[in-house]
């Protein structure tokens, strides 16, 4: 049996880019495709990014008190006027209307300083004990990849009227 040689018709190196560029037309390049920037304060990791230069946070006048300042207009902000978050179990969500629940998204550092304040500073009711369960299998979830126990100020179950 002979060794089998590459015939003197193929180059002995395959060049994937060569073969690639002749495929395409002349004269016609498409830009590189840009990702979109992903927004989650958790998937964003620390505020020192390419993004975020000193001199931005510099200029905001509420970023620049200091964090102790911040922590009592955050909590302030993210306080109902009952101080109760009632669970939605249709939504599978709390109803955030009665706080500014906008408030996280304005900027990264506001959404880092502001994670999971809402649950702290509310009492959180829920309309069955079955939903209540619900929250904390997801809260297992989320207390597991942040590293740490999350804070609730209070529970509460409330009976739906009707």
């Amino acid at each position: 049996m002979t060794p089998i040689t590459p015939s003197s018709g193929y180059p002995r190196t395959h060049n994937a880019t060569a073969e690639k560029r002749a495929s395409q037309p002349t004269g016609i390049t498409k830009p590189p495709r840009r990702r979109p920037r992903k927004t989650h304060p958790k998937v964003l990791g620390p505020l020192s990014t390419q993004y975020t230069t000193p001199s931005a946070v510099q200029m905001s006048r509420l970023l620049s008190l200091p964090p102790e300042l911040r922590n009592i207009i955050w909590s302030y902000a993210l306080t109902s006027d009952d101080s109760r978050l009632h669970y939605d179990s249709a939504a599978v969500r709390f109803d955030t209307s009665q706080i500014a629940a906008g408030l996280p998204a304005t900027c990264h550092q506001t959404a880092l300083e502001t994670l999971y304040l809402s649950l702290r500073c509310n009492t959180l009711c829920f309309d069955s004990k079955a939903a209540f369960l619900r929250w904390t299998r997801r809260l297992v979830a989320v207390e597991g990849k942040l590293g740490v126990g999350l804070r609730v100020r209070g529970l509460e179950f409330v009976e739906e009227k009707g």
